[in-house]
């Protein structure tokens, strides 16, 4: 029988100190988000309500669908259409007050200020809202294809709302991810109707009518919020944090263009600080492997590259450092929240196994042209080194296959490294 693996006291004494201080993160944050909840319908109805009961009594109930939520024992217990109200309200407030819509736009700086602000408030507690409702969606957020599907069936229930295909999708993201960035808004604007019919469901008495309509916000609700998980990624992308505030953007957009209209050699090659210190890495990492694959030579050894191997392989993709690194810079940020999600969800509690799976998984988000070109880079590695060690009197034999994911992931290494 074999011997049940024994804990050290310090070890137990640590994981109850770990677990005791995750409950009191837990216990914070969710009463922070009731809060959240709490002050945000209270100023509904300070703002549109004008003393009328019924008006009052609905940011009441959308109050509390959203406070269930605060219990995450109950969260999960609850169904998306027990609460579709509530967020349809929130999304069809986003829609209303996004200043990248043009018809949100003012001539009036202070309207466009306060605008932002509303945006902002109903976005961050809409997307707090369902991460506590759909905890599985995170991990699939980069994925190229949720946004295509999601586009697919809000139009199923929406009729109307702005189709995304495989084919300008996968382009835009690879030639001109602001843009994509702007027709994912586009389809995100179908939001602005489900406030009108969270409001008609409100109104509904408990039925099958009701009940028809809630289905329907709640399908609406997943896919806005697929939309704008993956929509965050891309921003993160395009303007270097998924948080990048509207008027944020269109301030470095201001700069970009200014820049793009002095076009010169030397402009065309600038990068911001973050972009030029990825790139420094990048290079250290190639710079370093180069090294010691002249001290592996003179040693009569065969060498496995694979930072320059991994860099060649994307560029090929994203044709520019600048795009490079912006790209793996998203990735990287991607990992970060599957490495969290993996530790929150109790699925490892060790934080170095964690970011390790997280970087190996994140090939699977890659999009099929960035895919093919590391599998590429990875079999011609793999014959370079064959053909090396052949030579070698007394070499190894066969193929030292370097798989693609091990590429990826010590090219997002090098780049988390302090």
């Amino acid at each position: 029988m074999p011997e049940r693996e024994s804990v050290k006291p310090e070890q137990a004494v640590e994981k109850s100190a770990n677990r005791q201080s995750e409950e009191r993160e837990t216990a914070r944050t969710d009463r922070q988000y009731s809060a959240s909840v709490r002050n945000y319908f209270e100023r509904s109805i300070q703002d549109s309500a004008g003393g009328d009961d019924e008006i009052a009594s609905y940011f009441d109930e959308c109050r509390l669908e959203l406070e269930a939520l605060s219990d995450r024992q109950i969260a999960e217990k609850i169904s998306p259409t027990e609460i579709s109200i509530s967020l349809s309200e929130l999304s069809g407030n986003m829609a209303s007050a996004y200043p990248g819509y043009a018809d949100n736009r003012s001539e009036y700086e202070e309207i466009n200020q306060e605008n932002e602000k509303r945006y902002l408030a109903a976005k961050n507690l809409f997307m707090e809202s369902c991460a506590r409702l759909y905890p599985y969606l995170e991990k699939d957020a980069s994925d190229i294809s949720v946004p295509m599907a999601a586009a697919r069936r809000l139009n199923a229930v929406f009729p109307g709302t702005v189709a995304l295909t495989a084919h300008e999708t996968e382009t835009l993201l690879r030639s001109d991810p602001k843009k994509l960035l702007e027709k994912i808004d586009d389809v995100i604007f179908t939001a602005h109707a489900m406030k009108g019919d969270a409001w008609s469901a409100f109104q509904l008495p408990s039925g099958d009518m009701k009940a028809s309509y809630q289905a329907k916000l709640s399908t609406a609700v997943e896919q806005i919020y697929k939309l704008q998980l993956f929509r965050d990624g891309l921003q993160a992308r395009v303007y270097a944090r998924k948080d990048t505030t509207p008027s944020e953007a269109t301030a470095i957009d201001r700069v970009r263009e200014s820049i793009a209209s002095k076009k010169t050699p030397e402009t065309e090659a600038l990068l911001t600080e973050q972009e030029q210190a990825a790139l420094d890495k990048l290079n250290s990492a190639i710079t370093d492997e180069q090294a010691n694959e002249k001290r592996s030579i003179d040693r009569g050894s065969v060498f496995a590259r694979e930072y320059e191997p991994a860099v060649a392989a994307l560029k090929s993709v994203w044709n520019n450092d600048g795009a490079l690194v912006r790209r793996l810079n998203s990735l990287i940020e991607s990992s970060g929240q599957l490495e969290k999600q993996k530790i929150t969800t109790g699925k490892t509690s060790d934080s170095v196994l964690a970011r390790n799976k997280a970087l190996e998984e994140i090939f699977d988000t890659l999009t099929p042209r960035e895919k093919k070109a590391l599998i590429e880079a990875s079999d011609k590695e793999s014959e370079r080194q064959k053909n090396e060690s052949s030579k070698i009197k007394g070499g190894l034999s066969g193929s030292l296959k370097t798989p693609p994911q091990r590429l990826l992931f010590k090219l997002l290494e090098a780049l988390k490294k302090e």
